[in-house]
């Protein structure tokens, strides 16, 4: 992780146009952090970014349902 929200911020959306300069879907999903430890601890999953990724899973899932 970067050592500034900034520098995360920047990297992130340099990224976010990388993607869709190449035609990929990009969905923003906002985590709240006085929230996210209680999620982390209802779905088992660790608050760091095994728990970010479960977070963003489910709100993808939530969105767009099971995609084949």
């Amino acid at each position: 992780m970067p050592s500034t929200w900034r520098e995360w911020l920047k990297i992130a959306e340099e990224m976010e146009r990388g993607l869709t300069s190449y035609g990929h879907v990009v969905l923003r999903v906002r985590i709240d952090p006085e929230t996210f430890s209680d999620w982390c601890a209802t779905h088992d999953a660790r608050s760091s970014s095994e728990g970010r990724k479960k977070f963003i899973a489910a709100a993808i899932y939530e969105r767009f349902g099971e995609q084949n």
